[in-house]
């Protein structure tokens, strides 16, 4: 009984012993095999472009090209600098759009779809929140979620150039998208765009 009762207490003093040891050993081991900062940065920047632009497979292959670079950061840069060349070069087919169900549609929808001088028609806002839930509350170029407030109507064709109002000729896009599809020179809105900021704020270091 004597023995048992010592293998009791010295077992017990053991255990507090390594118990210390073996949480200090489960730390450093997760520091050892902490993914790098590079690593971090590749997963989170595909985490993000796959999350908020899934309408555009972006190419990858660029990491395979920049491996030689010895500055970490520069490297993370020249990466963002090239997802943010597809971005703004990614085109897509901008054609007629689908209209919506007649039950949408109201008394003076019609009338009011003409343009009358340069201004937007009086029922814009109902157009607008009309073509968004069409569009699934999504970018059509390249699929950000995108509510009441944050979206954008695209003219597909023109109303100087014969275009009219009808849902057909309405296309939802971000605030990025719509500066980029409006912009005469691409290079000059780069930096005021929002996935801009998002992006750089992805580099580590």
């Amino acid at each position: 009984m004597k023995l048992g009762m010592d293998f009791i207490i010295y077992s017990s003093l053991l255990l507090s012993t390594l118990l210390p040891l073996y949480i200090f050993r489960q730390k450093i081991i997760k520091f050892l095999y902490k993914p790098s900062d590079f690593e971090t940065f590749l997963t989170e920047l595909k985490k993000y472009t796959n999350n908020n632009h899934a309408y555009i497979d972006f190419d990858y292959s660029i990491v395979e090209k920049t491996k030689d670079e010895e500055n970490p950061k520069a490297r993370q840069i020249l990466i963002v600098e090239n997802m943010l060349m597809q971005f703004t070069e990614f085109e897509i087919n901008i054609s007629t759009q689908n209209s919506v169900g007649k039950d949408l549609l109201w008394q003076t929808y019609d009338t009011d779809s003409f343009p009358n001088k340069e201004k937007l028609p009086k029922d814009w806002l109902r157009r607008k929140e009309t073509v968004l839930k069409r569009d699934n509350y999504k970018c059509s170029r390249c699929g950000l979620k995108i509510g009441i407030n944050d979206s954008q109507v695209y003219v597909i064709r023109d109303i100087h150039n014969g275009g009219t109002y009808h849902f057909e000729n309405l296309l939802t896009v971000c605030t990025d998208c719509n500066r980029i599809l409006k912009a005469e020179d691409i290079s000059k809105v780069i930096k005021s765009l929002n996935i801009t900021d998002a992006l750089m704020h992805k580099v580590t270091g």
